[in-house]
């Protein structure tokens, strides 16, 4: 008798258990960004674009329902200008990480990344995510509330800038 109770606890509590509600509907909104144009200078300062000789630089957003957001800039500048200006933006002091410098990064740039985007996502930025990353030197930026991830030309004065937002 007492072997047969275990089994039968086992069978009942299966029987209890609950269908979770439909949540099919979240993938559907997690999965698909809004997709909008907008400009480096919606990001970096004006003077900074100044020092720069920069002009105004078009990219694309992706913006998630959970406040995520990234920006993609693809633009030709000084790769050592960019970088020195880049550590003179402002950034939350109170944030748990920020650099007051840009790293660059000892490994190579990993197209890894973008298996967790959404294919929306992926197009709108691929002049980013089409590359090959052994022609590019790599740097990460954390100035909260961004996380800018600078890809460097090795060929060229040519910049690809990847721009992730907190929510």
């Amino acid at each position: 008798m007492r072997s047969l109770i275990l089994p039968i606890l086992l069978i009942l509590s299966i029987f209890a258990c609950q269908k979770p509600a439909n949540t099919s509907y979240l993938a559907d909104e997690y999965a698909n960004p809004k997709i909008e144009l907008v400009t480096l200078r919606d990001t970096l300062t004006a003077q900074t674009l100044s020092n720069l000789s920069i002009q105004e630089v078009k990219g694309v957003k992706a913006t998630y329902v959970t406040g995520k957001s990234t920006a993609y800039f693809e633009y030709i500048a000084n790769h050592h200008e960019l970088l020195m200006l880049m550590n003179t933006l402002p950034f939350n002091i109170n944030a748990p990480l920020s650099d007051t410098v840009c790293r660059k990064m000892s490994k190579e740039f990993s197209l890894r990344g973008k298996l967790i985007l959404s294919d929306q996502e992926i197009e709108s930025s691929a002049f980013f995510w089409n590359i090959n990353p052994e022609d590019f030197t790599y740097y990460e930026c954390i100035k909260s509330p961004m996380r800018h991830t600078i890809l460097f030309d090795k060929h060229s004065n040519r910049i690809l800038h990847r721009i992730e937002f907190e929510s």
